[in-house]
């Protein structure tokens, strides 16, 4: 129970979302990206725009983890 409860806890980035409070932030991830799916990406940017960071957010059509 303990290992499932820190894989839970370190996914729970809602907490540390306002730690960026006052930066810029740009989320860009590729559509396609099976390492850390868009998913998370596009969780996370509506987590920091929740606490008022200015986020700005691309997904790539066609490209995966490492699309440059």
């Amino acid at each position: 129970m303990g290992l499932l409860r820190s894989t839970v806890h370190e996914s729970d980035v809602d907490r540390f979302a306002s730690n960026l409070a006052g930066l810029p932030v740009l989320v860009r991830v590729g559509e396609l990206d099976g390492t850390v799916p868009p998913y998370w990406s596009r969780k996370m940017s509506r987590l920091l725009k929740d606490v008022g960071v200015d986020v700005k957010y691309s997904e790539l059509p066609g490209k995966e983890h490492w699309w440059w």
